[in-house]
C-alpha cells in the first residue's frame, strides 16, 4: 500500500512538474547558453559516437534538434570572423569583422580587431586587456536584448580567448570575461565595468589554472583503443619537445597560455560559466539572460595537433564529459523546460594537406611569402614598378595613387595581377574590388568572397584557394576556405520546447541570431542577414 501509494505520489509530481515547465515553456527561456566551440569539424560527432557517454553530445542529439545541413557562406579560417556572424547574424561584409586583423591604408598599419588601448585592464596585465568591440560595426543578439528589456536582462560573454569573448558579447553586455595568459586569471576592462565583481576575484583566489596545468595530460582511455586517430606531431614548442602521450604539463608552461592548448582550458572555462549562472542569477527571474562560452582549446589543439590525431579525439572526449556536467548542472539548477542552449562550431577545418597528398586526395600549401616575391617581381617587369603596398590573409593592397600617377589604370592593373595570381596552382579564384562592388553574385565562391568584403577593410584583391589547401607564410599556417570541410559545421538546440527532430534542409549560420531573436521576442540585430529557423520555433 505505502509502495503504491508512493509510486502515485511520484507520478504526480513529475505531471505537477513537466506541466509547470510547459506553462513556463510558453513565454521565453530564463536562460539562453550559446556554446560555441573553434574549429569542431561537423563529422566530428558522427566520428567518435561510439565512444561518447550517454549525457553529452548524445543527450544534446537524442532530446533535441539537429541541424544537419548548416554552413557558413563567407570565407571562414579566423575564429573572429565566425562569432561575429552568429552573435550578429550578418556576414563580414556587414559586420566588419573581417579577419582577426586587417590592414589600415590611412594609418599604414594593421589594426588588431578588437584592440583598445583607451580601456584600462581589470585583474590582469595590461597586455591582455586592451580589447573592446568597438570596431564591430552593427549590434548583437545580446545588444537587442538588452535594448528590450532596459537592461534588466543579463549578456555575459566568457572564453579563454579576449577577441572571443568581446566579440560574442557585443557593444553593451553586463560583462565579457577572459583570460589574462600572464597571470591565470580571468579578466575584463573598464568599457564593462569600473571592477571586476566580487565573485570573479574569489574564483582566481581558488587558482584553478594552476590546479589544472598541475597536471599531465595522458589519454582518458587506454591509448590502443585510439584506433580512429593517429599521433602526427612532430613538434611543437608549446610543449618543449614532448611529441606525445603523456604530456607534463608543469614541464611545459611558460605561463598560463598553455591552458588555452589543452583539454584542461575547457574543464577551467565550465567552472568559469558555472560560477557566472549562480553568482549573477541567471535564468532566476522572468526576464530572459543570455551567456554566452566560447571554447578556444579545441581549436588550438587541432592546429596543434591535427584533425585526426589521438589528442583531438581525446579532447572530444573529454570534452563529452564536460557537455554532460555542464547540462547536468543547468538542468537541476533552473529546470530543462527553462533552458534554451544551442552548440554550434565557429568553423570546420581541413586536414593536414600532406596527409591527405599521401593517400592521392588532391591538397596542397600556399607559399604566401613566394606568391608575393613572384608577384612583385612581375609588377617590376611589366610596369617599373612595384604598386604592392601591403599583403594580409589572401588579400593584396596595392598603392592605388602610385599606379595612377605612372599612367597605369587601376583597374587594368588589377585584372592583370587577377589573371597573374589566377595561375598558381592552389589558387580556387582571384578576384578585384571593383567587381564585389559592381556584381551581384547570388552563389558560388564569388559570393562567398562577396560576403567576406568590406571595402574599408578588405584588400583590393582576394584570393580562395581550392578545397584542401592552407596557406603558409614564414612559419605561420592560415586555415582560411571556402571549402565545405570548413564551412559545415553541427548546431544542436537543447532544452525550452525543443522535441527530438533532425533538419536536413540548408541552413545559415546567421539564421542562428534570427532565430534567437524569435524566441525572445526582440529586435533582429542591425545587419542581420538571416531569417528564422522555422522548425525550432515549431
Amino acid at each position: 500500500m505505502k509502495k503504491w501509494f508512493f509510486l502515485v505520489f511520484c507520478t504526480f509530481c513529475e505531471v505537477f512538474q513537466v506541466n509547470c515547465q510547459d506553462k513556463i515553456s510558453e513565454k521565453k527561456p530564463r536562460l539562453v547558453v550559446g556554446i560555441i566551440v573553434d574549429q569542431m569539424r561537423y563529422d566530428v560527432i558522427q566520428r567518435y559516437w561510439g565512444r561518447y557517454e550517454n549525457n553529452g553530445f548524445k543527450r544534446l542529439t537524442g532530446e533535441g534538434i539537429v541541424c544537419r545541413n548548416v554552413h557558413y557562406s563567407t570565407m571562414v579560417g579566423r575564429p573572429c570572423v565566425s562569432y561575429a556572424t552568429i552573435v550578429t547574424g550578418a556576414n563580414p561584409a556587414v559586420h566588419g569583422i573581417v579577419s582577426d586583423d586587417w590592414y589600415l591604408r590611412v594609418s599604414d598599419k594593421l589594426v588588431a580587431a578588437t584592440r583598445d588601448t583607451t580601456v584600462t585592464v581589470l585583474g590582469g596585465s595590461y597586455g591582455a586587456g586592451v580589447h573592446s568591440p568597438r570596431n564591430l560595426l552593427v549590434t548583437t543578439l545580446g545588444d537587442e536584448l538588452r535594448f528590450a528589456t532596459r537592461n534588466a536582462s543579463k549578456v555575459i560573454a566568457v572564453s579563454l580567448d579576449p577577441v572571443t569573448a568581446v566579440l560574442a558579447g557585443g557593444h553593451v553586455p553586463s560583462a565579457s570575461f577572459w583570460l589574462d595568459p600572464e597571470t591565470g586569471n580571468m579578466i575584463s576592462n573598464t568599457y564593462y565595468m569600473r571592477a571586476l565583481p566580487g565573485w570573479v576575484n574569489d574564483f582566481n583566489r581558488k587558482r584553478l589554472a594552476d590546479a589544472y596545468l598541475d597536471r599531465t595530460w595522458e589519454p582518458l582511455l587506454e591509448p590502443a583503443s585510439y584506433t580512429d586517430s593517429s599521433s602526427l606531431m612532430t613538434d611543437d614548442y608549446l610543449f618543449r619537445g614532448q611529441k606525445k602521450f603523456p604530456y607534463d604539463l608543469k614541464k611545459a608552461r611558460k605561463n598560463y597560455s598553455l591552458l588555452v592548448n589543452v583539454p584542461f582550458g575547457i574543464n577551467f572555462l565550465k567552472d568559469f560559466a558555472i560560477s557566472a549562472i549562480v553568482n549573477e542569477q541567471l535564468g532566476k527571474d522572468d526576464v530572459p539572460d543570455l551567456l554566452l562560452i566560447g571554447l578556444s582549446s579545441p581549436g588550438n589543439i587541432a592546429r596543434t595537433f591535427g584533425l585526426n590525431s589521438m589528442e583531438m579525439e581525446d579532447t572530444y572526449l573529454r570534452l563529452d564529459k564536460e557537455l554532460k556536467h555542464f547540462l547536468d548542472f543547468v538542468d537541476g539548477y533552473l529546470g530543462k523546460g527553462n533552458v534554451l542552449v544551442f552548440l554550434v562550431s565557429g568553423q570546420g577545418g581541413t586536414y593536414n594537406p600532406l596527409l591527405m597528398q599521401a593517400m592521392g586526395i588532391p591538397a596542397g600549401i600556399f607559399n604566401a611569402n613566394q606568391a608575393v616575391a613572384l608577384t612583385r617581381s612581375y609588377l617590376k617587369a611589366k610596369y617599373g614598378y612595384d604598386f604592392i603596398r601591403h599583403y594580409n590573409n589572401l588579400q593584396f593592397y596595392l598603392h592605388e595613387n602610385k599606379i595612377r600617377e605612372s599612367g597605369h589604370s587601376f583597374e587594368a592593373v588589377l585584372a592583370d595581377m587577377a589573371g597573374f595570381l589566377d595561375d598558381f596552382t592552389g589558387v580556387r579564384s582571384v578576384i578585384a574590388w571593383n567587381d564585389l562592388l559592381r556584381e551581384g553574385y547570388a552563389e558560388g565562391i564569388n559570393r562567398m568572397l562577396q560576403n567576406a568584403f568590406y571595402p574599408k577593410r578588405s584588400g583590393d584583391l582576394m584570393l580562395c584557394l581550392e578545397p584542401g589547401w592552407i596557406e603558409r607564410r614564414g612559419d605561420a599556417y592560415n586555415y582560411i576556405s571556402a571549402g565545405s570541410s570548413e564551412t559545415h559545421v553541427p548546431l544542436l538546440w537543447y532544452g525550452w520546447k525543443t522535441k527530438r527532430k533532425v533538419i536536413y534542409r540548408f541552413i545559415d549560420v546567421t539564421d542562428i541570431a534570427a532565430t534567437l531573436s524569435v524566441i525572445l521576442d526582440v529586435s533582429f540585430p542591425s545587419g542581420c542577414q538571416g531569417t528564422p529557423i522555422i522548425e525550432v520555433l515549431e
